[in-house]
């Protein structure tokens, strides 16, 4: 249950900032510039929580799935492309072993992410005042695995 309450601190914070990064204002001359979108939130069947928007993104499309406490955590993710490239990520999805299986993937198409899910991408947001930095990877037993500020 720790690991999935960890990963749903990572993944719920929305606003990502420098190559990472950032939500997008939905306005269809900053859609033009070509950068990708990424769905960035968590879905989970603990108390039945799916939150999350679009952001463009500077680096890869990914998410990362577990479980814990009975529970199935899912994190959507704007991942550097240097985080997809240690995890041997590229366009692919690979469960990693241990004291829990975590799933990760890495996708470099729009919103590749939530492919196969029922998320609504197109939900209007208004844009934040202030971007947030947020860490993205993985942490089991309080050792950074992979990761980047």
């Amino acid at each position: 249950m720790r690991l999935g309450l960890c990963l749903a601190l990572v993944a719920t914070c929305l606003a990502l900032d420098r190559n990472v990064g950032y939500l997008m204002s939905r306005n269809i001359q900053d859609a033009a510039n070509g950068q990708l979108r990424c769905f960035v939130g968590i879905v989970t069947n603990y108390n039945n929580t799916s939150i999350g928007t679009e952001v463009f993104c500077n680096g890869l499309c990914g998410s990362i799935s577990t479980s814990a406490g009975g529970y199935n955590f899912t994190t959507y993710n704007c991942f550097p492309t240097s985080f997809c490239d240690s995890a041997g990520l590229n366009e692919t999805c690979t469960t990693v072993y241990s004291d829990r299986d975590l799933t990760g993937c890495c996708c470099g198409t729009d919103n590749c992410n939530v492919a196969g899910t029922n998320i609504n991408t197109t939900i209007p947001i208004a844009p934040p005042e202030e971007p947030i930095a947020c860490y993205s990877g993985v942490s089991i037993n309080g050792v950074n695995q992979l990761g980047s500020e």
